[in-house]
């Protein structure tokens, strides 16, 4: 049908720009080479990094004659390039100013449940925790937990607004303890998502506010931390992406177990 001959067409499709990507492959970091590289006297590549500790061509040790001949960069950067996620799935072809990779839902993730470590994509990330995790995840927007001192590192996975999010906490060495708020997101995001954490007992009650980060982008952005300061007083505000507490600011909350109970708040804003 109209569907099999689409998927054929793609895939052949595929494997031309994959085969054109081969011979344009540097030998040496078998990536394919971008402008600026250079072609030895027999024509095989070498791109700009790998050449730098090179004064032969390692396929043929021929001298490199040419740099960056017009007709063979016009080809390159004609080249489509398709999503990171095309092996998983993803058929979409690039836009030189798109942000599609952000939000595709073919991305593999692995699973964040106690020792599962399965390797799946987002888009499966629902049918795989209420077949093997019906219960390790969060899917109502107030919710309580707790943290244990001892605890090294923490990921609750939350199913809300259908969007996954994983709420990061890590104790950094007894003295710090940083919570990150991230989202897995299949498709563009309309809203902003917030998490409001807090730390309770008796009176007292520790606020934070995260906004939410796609996961994608955290190696893109610098890591953005804050600390807050103790107090008998209820505080709170409004952060990006990641806090980092002393921990010794939460000894209120702390309790004679070594353990802090927590709420989480989810909440979204119209951008």
């Amino acid at each position: 049908d109209c569907s099999d001959m689409a998927t054929s067409l793609m895939q052949k499709f595929k494997n031309v720009v994959f085969n054109l990507e081969k011979i344009a492959e540097c030998p040496v970091c078998l990536q394919t080479v971008t402008p600026p590289f250079k072609l030895c006297a027999a024509g095989h590549f070498i791109c700009s990094g790998c050449i730098k500790t090179l004064k032969m061509c390692p396929v043929c040790q021929k001298e490199f004659t040419l740099e960056n001949p017009i007709c063979v960069k016009n080809m390159l950067e004609a080249l489509p390039q398709f999503c990171r996620s095309s092996a998983n799935g993803c058929e979409v072809i690039l836009d030189a100013n798109g942000d599609h990779e952000k939000f595709c839902g073919f991305h593999s993730v692995k699973c964040v449940v106690g020792d599962c470590n399965e390797e799946i994509t987002v888009y499966q990330l629902l049918e795989h925790h209420q077949t093997k995790h019906p219960d390790s995840y969060i899917t109502d927007a107030n919710t309580l937990g707790t943290w244990q001192l001892e605890e090294t590192s923490k990921i609750v996975p939350v199913y809300l607004f259908n969007i996954w999010f994983w709420v990061v906490l890590i104790n950094i060495g007894q003295k710090y303890l940083k919570i990150s708020f991230l989202s897995l997101p299949t498709e563009k995001l309309t809203d902003e998502y917030y998490v409001r954490v807090s730390f309770g007992k008796g009176s007292f009650v520790f606020l934070c506010t995260l906004r939410a980060l796609i996961k994608w982008c955290l190696e893109d952005v610098k890591e953005e931390s804050t600390s807050c300061e103790d107090g008998s007083r209820s505080q709170e505000s409004l952060l990006h992406y990641t806090i980092l507490l002393p921990l010794k600011a939460l000894h209120n909350v702390l309790k004679s177990d070594g353990a802090m109970d927590y709420t989480l708040e989810f909440f979204r804003k119209t951008k």
